[in-house]
């Protein structure tokens, strides 16, 4: 400010500069700053403020970026310049939360064509997630679910599978009952379900009236409790009776007389 020069001509004159002042532009500075990245592996805008220097600035318009690595953070620098050429450097720490996970543990099922719970669990990622989430399901091969954690992040479980037990199935058998108001043993055969099975033991029964038959049910149970139901029809002859009618009487005093007896 206010400098003054002096300067000499050919012969040693000299002369004395009126005082000019000597201007320069304030400092160029520029900040940076972006939002914390919702999800791994997602992206976060970068927003820039520059002052001093001569404005117009370049290198300023927001910058749409990501960590670009496994890693949970990364240091990134940009170059702002001003009308003059001049720059500067602006530095932002990008940071991105932990990958977001999500598990799923199926129960078994019991019996054939029934449910069970499979419980779902995530991990990871921010804000953490709490809780687990019970889903009923029925049979299924490589199933998959799909979690959602605070922040909208979105986990993929491994492919899961739930078996059942194929279908209990037993059928009853009983020879026909040789004579009215006798018995007949049941027997049973069971397959499927879980073994080992109760209600299989033979059973020894009548048709227990003056029917001919009688259709009678019995409940197979297996290791799981499940059940089913093993029906057989029971037989029995009609009552065998006799009858005896003298058909030629006795003609003399110890002689014989013929019967005849039918049934």
């Amino acid at each position: 400010t206010g400098k003054t020069y002096t300067v000499f001509n050919g012969n040693g004159c000299s002369a004395v500069t009126a005082p000019i002042n000597i201007t320069q532009p304030t400092q160029l500075v520029a900040s940076a700053s972006a939002p914390t990245i919702s999800c791994f592996g997602g992206n976060t805008t970068v927003s820039f403020v520059a002052s001093g220097g001569t404005a117009p600035y370049t290198g300023t318009t927001s910058v749409v970026t990501g960590v670009g690595s496994s890693a949970l953070s990364v240091i990134k620098t940009y170059t702002i310049t001003d009308a003059n050429g001049c720059t500067t450097t602006a530095t932002v720490n990008i940071i991105q939360p932990s990958l977001f996970t999500a598990t799923a543990t199926p129960g078994s099922i019991a019996c054939f064509g029934g449910a069970t719970t499979v419980s779902i669990t995530g991990s990871g990622g921010s804000p953490a997630y709490t809780g687990t989430v019970l889903v009923g399901e029925s049979v299924a091969t490589g199933k998959t679910y799909t979690v959602f954690n605070g922040n909208g992040c979105s986990a993929v479980t491994a492919p899961i599978n739930i078996p059942q037990p194929t279908q209990l199935v037993a059928s009853a058998s009983a020879p026909t009952i040789s004579c009215n108001g006798g018995n007949t043993t049941v027997s049973f055969v069971v397959s499927g379900g879980t073994a080992p099975y109760s209600g299989t033991t033979a059973v020894v029964t009548g048709v227990g009236s003056s029917a001919l038959n009688a259709i009678k049910t019995y409940t197979i149970t297996d290791a799981n409790g499940c059940t089913t139901t093993a029906t057989v029809n029971i037989i029995q002859p009609s009552l065998f009776t006799a009858t005896a009618n003298v058909t030629t009487p006795i003609a003399c005093n110890g002689g014989e007389a013929i019967v005849t007896i039918t049934g």
